[in-house]
């Protein structure tokens, strides 16, 4: 055997036992995740930054404040919290919108209907499209004020989100939809908002 053959057959048997040595090692101390405290808090505070970035504000603050409870210190998930506190102050009905957006109303056949008799309309509609789901979301509409039935409209459209066909049924009607927490508010284009009238149940 040359000395470069041997050389070469010393350094392989050298990686080997270094590699034997590494192996061994994690052999007898292997440290999986779910040992780690703070891996539900990184779950927790991922979900939060998650929820935050798809714009689910409630979500996020409560994912988000469950890692402050635990860790007051945490910087990133303190200033996340008061991104979110702020984003929902500024615009407290986004979450509410997009679930009302997730509505895709296959069909609305309305002729002649005021904004209280087709807000009855989309309530009964919404409501029987779901009729086999173990939860059901009905949006709760409420009108303010008796302008808000001062027009009589027809709208005829198909597989449109619920909140534009709210949009276009408010412009054709003159009413103007404001989301909340947990409502939509419609008052007359224009107009000042009276007591809420909700809607009648379906």
């Amino acid at each position: 055997m040359n000395s470069e053959m041997k050389m070469k057959t010393r350094f392989l048997l050298r990686m080997a036992g270094s590699l034997g040595l590494v192996l061994g090692l994690l052999w007898v101390n292997p440290r999986p995740l779910s040992a780690n405290p703070n891996a539900p808090l990184q779950q927790l505070y991922e979900e939060g930054m998650a929820a935050l970035d798809a714009g689910n504000f409630e979500e996020a603050m409560l994912k988000l404040g469950r890692v402050l409870e635990a860790r007051p210190d945490h910087a990133r998930s303190r200033a996340a919290f008061q991104r979110a506190q702020l984003q929902m102050a500024t615009d407290p009905g986004r979450n509410y919108r997009r679930q009302v957006a997730s509505l895709v109303m296959r069909e609305i056949d309305v002729q002649d209907v005021t904004m209280s008799e087709f807000v009855d309309y989309i309530r009964a509609t919404v409501a029987a499209a779901q009729e086999d789901e173990e939860e059901v979301f009905v949006p709760n509409i409420l009108l303010q004020g008796e302008g808000v039935n001062r027009h009589r409209f027809t709208l005829r459209l198909r597989n449109i989100p619920l909140d534009e066909v709210l949009r276009m049924a408010g412009q054709m009607a003159g009413v103007d939809f404001r989301y909340d927490r947990h409502a939509i508010f419609g008052t007359a284009a224009g107009g000042d908002a009276a007591e809420p009238e909700p809607a009648s149940a379906p």
